[in-house]
């Protein structure tokens, strides 16, 4: 599973990490946050509880009302930047797994 990948190539770097990501890592990856990131309303949530640590008030959240209509968009763009990184990656590097 890519967050798996993902959390074990993080703890590679524990050493460096703040101290107060330090203390959130282990949480986070008990319960996967990453993978959540791909349901909108857990996007959503996650803004607005930034919002409260900004000096400047200003409602994170409301970011996704403008970003959702254009969410197919979105993912075409991306799928066609991804596949051009796995193409340069294959190059530079040999082949994907």
């Amino acid at each position: 599973m890519f967050t798996q990948e993902a959390y074990a190539v993080l703890a590679g770097y524990q050493n460096i990490f703040p101290d107060t990501f330090k203390k959130i890592f282990s949480h986070m990856r008990q319960y996967d946050w990453l993978a959540s990131y791909q349901d909108f309303e857990t996007i959503s949530y996650a803004l607005h509880r930034m919002s409260f640590r900004l000096s400047n008030k200003f409602e994170l959240d409301q970011l996704l009302l403008t970003i959702k209509p254009q969410l197919f968009s979105f993912e075409a763009d991306f799928k066609i930047f991804f596949n051009e990184l796995r193409t340069y990656v294959q190059i530079e590097h040999g082949s994907l797994r």
